[in-house]
């Protein structure tokens, strides 16, 4: 037998509901980065009574106040509204997986546990493929440590998840065994007793048989003497 995920604490279906769980928390605390950082880099204002100089009420974006010589600074924050923009969406991701975790888990559907598995397999292989292109950028290591701490969560949450689905498919392999142990059973009831009403039936014809002979050979006695 394999190393249980939860080390037998807790059962699986507890387990792979708590890292939806946590999904969900985590997805609610990247939509409230996601919406302060859009408003740090002026993309939206938090501010609703908020207005430039000239008594408008449109400010004017940072990312419109750098003049065409810095353009690398340009370059750099062009870099950091893609990260941001990426970010949201993976956060988006996470919360809509775990809904659909969570209805899989109560529904106990094993088509919707395998849609969260295989959508967070893809999103984790994208995010070892941004992780490995900035580490290749020169980004130092260090400043890739939340990442690395949530793809651990995540690729645990997938083995919690995973040994739950084979746990269902199990449940689901005995339920159908039994089903059919009950109609092979019951199929073979049927049958013997089928057998046993032909018996009686055959056994009444030949009693029928027998009696009516019994009486025709009296008849004919009868009629000898």
């Amino acid at each position: 037998m394999g190393l249980h995920p939860t080390c037998n604490v807790i059962s699986l279906q507890k387990g792979a509901k708590l890292m939806a769980f946590l999904d969900m928390i985590l997805g609610l605390f990247g939509v409230i980065w996601f919406v302060v950082m859009l408003g740090k880099y002026d993309i939206i204002s938090l501010d609703p009574f908020e207005s430039n100089m000239d008594g408008n009420n449109t400010k004017i974006s940072k990312l419109d106040e750098f003049p065409d010589a810095m353009s690398n600074r340009k370059v750099s924050t062009n870099h950091k509204i893609i990260g941001l923009t990426l970010s949201g969406l993976f956060t988006a991701i996470n919360l809509l997986l775990s809904v659909v975790l969570l209805i899989g888990i109560h529904k106990k559907h094993v088509g919707l546990c395998l849609t969260w598995f295989y959508i967070r397999c893809a999103v984790m292989v994208f995010k070892l493929i941004i992780f490995t292109m900035y580490l290749i950028a020169g980004r130092p290591l260090f400043s890739q440590i939340p990442f690395i701490v949530f793809m651990l969560i995540h690729a645990y949450g997938l083995w919690v998840v995973n040994n739950y689905i084979e746990e269902l498919n199990g449940f689901k392999y005995e339920k159908e065994l039994t089903a059919r142990q009950m109609r092979s059973r019951d199929e073979s009831v049927c049958s013997v007793s089928e057998r046993v009403n032909g018996i009686e039936k055959l056994a009444k014809k030949r009693k029928e048989q027998y009696e009516m002979g019994k009486e025709g050979q009296g008849e004919h006695n009868e009629g000898c003497v």
